[in-house]
Formats: structure tokens, sequence, C-alpha cells
């Protein structure tokens, strides 16, 4: 009996710590992404007469900053896939028993 009631608090500490770091991860990718907005709206020269963006400078920022966001993304979709698909990867690599 004690062993089942230590498993269920095992999971349930499990789960919160889970939700805690999907919360921290994704604050931490919205704090990411706000950084570089503001990063390109300091860098990216804007047109004095008509307040558009410059072409050319545009296309070298997001050449400059394609990979990073690219990274970003691949990371937060990696992490998701391991919060939502880690429990079937634990009990598919589990033997299982007769």
């Amino acid at each position: 009996m004690e062993q089942a009631y230590s498993a269920i608090v095992h999971r349930r500490s499990t789960l919160a710590l889970t939700v805690f770091a999907a919360a921290a991860l994704t604050m931490l990718f919205a704090i990411a992404l706000n950084a570089l907005v503001e990063h390109g709206r300091a860098t990216v020269p804007i047109d004095a007469e008509s307040g558009l963006l410059i072409e050319d400078s545009v296309v070298a920022w997001a050449e400059q900053w394609a990979q990073t966001v690219l990274l970003l993304g691949v990371v937060w979709a990696g992490g998701l896939a391991c919060l939502e698909w880690g429990r079937r990867w634990r009990r598919l690599s589990q033997p299982t028993t007769p």
C-alpha cells in the first residue's frame, strides 16, 4: 500500500516539475524572441521620409539572425516533443513481462 502511495506522489511531483520546466522554457523563449525583436528595432535603419524599413538592411539583418531564430525554434520543438512523448518512449524502452 505504501509503495503505491509513494508511486503516486512520485508521479505527481514529476508532473509538477515538468509543468514548471515547460513554463520556464516558454518564458525564456518569449524573452529571447522579444530581445531579438528589440535588437532588430534598434539596429535596422528606417527611411526618414516614408518611415519604412530599408530593404537592404532588413535582408542583411534577417541573414544574420535567421540561424538564431531557427535554432530557437528547433530547440523549442524538441523540448515540446520530449515533454509530449517522453512517457511513451520510456514505456516502449522497458522490457515487457510475460
